[in-house]
């Protein structure tokens, strides 16, 4: 259907198929959409690899970036630093000591190998925590990857009250905190996922996650505010400092352009919910040159029970820089807490004074591509958001106006507002229903008995052929 926007793919466990299946999705692409031709075609025909390989990148990188390949390096970090229990909790100073793009001062366009990365995704992070659950619930339970559905429901009473508690038996801590950095970070397209926003169980979009408001925040920050070079660094008491100065500033020291100054964003983060400052100590946000003697309001900051959200400059608090661009903070304002946002700290600083409607965002160059690489990392490639818009344990449909591809339709305006660019859907094919195994009981479509099916005549899981290609 060349009018249903079926165009780019997602090649699940690279690590498991022949390598010649990369290069013939490749040369697809590239003869029926053009993508070597610009930046601008390729940016509209994302493909990503499911490549856990560290080996990977750099083949990919080899072969002419024909590929997103995964950034398993972002990944690891916000998963072990941010996302655990304090007790098996990495350090921050970690982003900046185990990496595959090197942000303590990336000032650079189409050097970085083009890369997405994530914090969760419908079977990572997510299927083994119910796993857990069910076994808990279920001592005897043979298999817990293959629960009953009485099971399941039971399991997810436990996964979503235990993510609105402070103290965390099985759920992620910090989800705000790890998408704080996802979103703001140079040299890479993020990808969100449905179920941080939404719960994974229930009708589709139909529940609020406890993380909702903080990851649209964020989503809507991004398109206005985030742009530029970026520094990150790590001080002695290992909280994290990360800044993006805004279009036409690469580093701290350029002083960019009326543009700049409503641009750019400074993020704190500590995993530590004892953190106390001693006397004497601060944290430094170098805003830069483009940003001296300027106001600036927190969009998201910590506070005892939870986070507070600021979408507008109205009624946020306010800091200002200095005569050298640097917002300096004490102890007064930055201490840990443990509640069910934030286990440690957070906080998030724009410009005062941007106009509502601004956007960041760079777009595509269509000049002629005459490297040998598809896809490179600049800052049009980083304007990208891909939207892994389903969970595997979300309900079946109980009418059709319930059905994924039908509400998904509905919500258009949503996923522009967020700066969605790519919308990567559920798999779409008929479902297996043996219930052996977890795919064919909750049929998420990994475990086809047809894959020429789509919805013809009776609807998948997600409903028909038709309404597949409206949403």
């Amino acid at each position: 259907d060349a009018d249903a926007n079926f165009d780019g793919i997602r090649v699940d466990a690279v690590d498991n198929v022949d390598a010649d299946l990369l290069q013939i999705a490749a040369d697809y692409f590239k003869l029926a959409y053009g993508v070597d031709q610009n930046d601008a075609t390729a940016n509209q025909h994302l493909s990503i690899l499911e490549d856990w390989s560290h080996n990977d990148p750099l083949y990919v990188t080899d072969q002419g970036s024909n590929q997103l390949t995964m950034d398993d390096y972002v990944h690891t970090q916000l998963i072990w630093s941010l996302t655990k229990s304090s007790d098996i909790r990495g350090t921050m100073q970690r982003f900046v000591d185990y990496y595959m793009v090197d942000r303590s001062n990336d000032s650079t366009e189409n050097e970085a190998i083009p890369n997405y990365s994530f914090v969760r995704a419908h079977d990572s992070e997510v299927q083994t925590v119910i796993a857990q659950i069910v076994s808990d619930l279920y001592p005897d339970v043979e298999n817990s990857l293959a629960p009953t559905t009485e099971q399941l429901a039971a399991a997810f009473k436990v996964y979503n009250e235990d993510e609105k508690l402070a103290d965390k038996k099985y759920t992620q801590y910090n989800m705000a905190s790890a998408y704080a950095m996802l979103l703001t970070n140079k040299d890479t397209v993020p990808r969100v996922y449905y179920g941080d926003l939404y719960t994974d169980d229930g009708q589709y979009m139909a529940t609020k996650s406890p993380y909702y408001d903080a990851i649209n925040t964020l989503l809507k920050a991004r398109v206005q505010y985030v742009a530029g070079g970026q520094s990150m660094s790590v001080d002695s008491n290992d909280v994290l400092t990360s800044v993006r100065y805004g279009k036409n500033a690469m580093t701290a020291s350029d002083t960019g352009t009326s543009e700049t100054r409503t641009e750019g964003v400074g993020v704190i983060v500590s995993n530590n919910a004892e953190l106390q400052l001693e006397d004497g100590h601060t944290v430094t946000l170098h805003m830069g040159a483009a940003h001296k003697n300027q106001a600036y309001r927190a969009l998201l900051s910590t506070t005892a029970d939870g986070l507070a959200y600021y979408d507008t400059d109205e009624n946020a608090p306010v800091a200002y820089t200095d005569a050298n661009g640097d917002l300096i903070f004490t102890n007064e304002s930055i201490y840990g807490v443990q509640n069910p946002q934030v286990s440690g700290y957070l906080a998030v600083w724009v410009p005062v004074g941007a106009q509502q409607d601004q956007d960041a965002r760079t777009a595509s160059d269509t000049t002629t591509n005459t490297s040998d690489k598809v896809f490179h990392s600049n800052a049009a490639l980083d304007s990208q958001v891909i939207y892994e818009g389903f969970s595997n344990f979300q309900a079946f449909a109980t009418d059709s106006s319930e059905y994924t591809n039908v509400v998904i339709a509905q919500n258009a305006d949503q996923f522009k507002q967020w700066g969605v660019t790519s919308f990567q859907l559920a798999p779409q094919y008929r479902s297996s229903t043996d219930t052996s195994f977890l795919d064919s009981i909750i049929q998420n479509g990994y475990a086809f008995t047809d894959r020429y099916d789509l919805g013809y005549g009776t609807p998948t899981k997600y409903g028909t052929a038709d309404q597949l290609r409206d949403a």
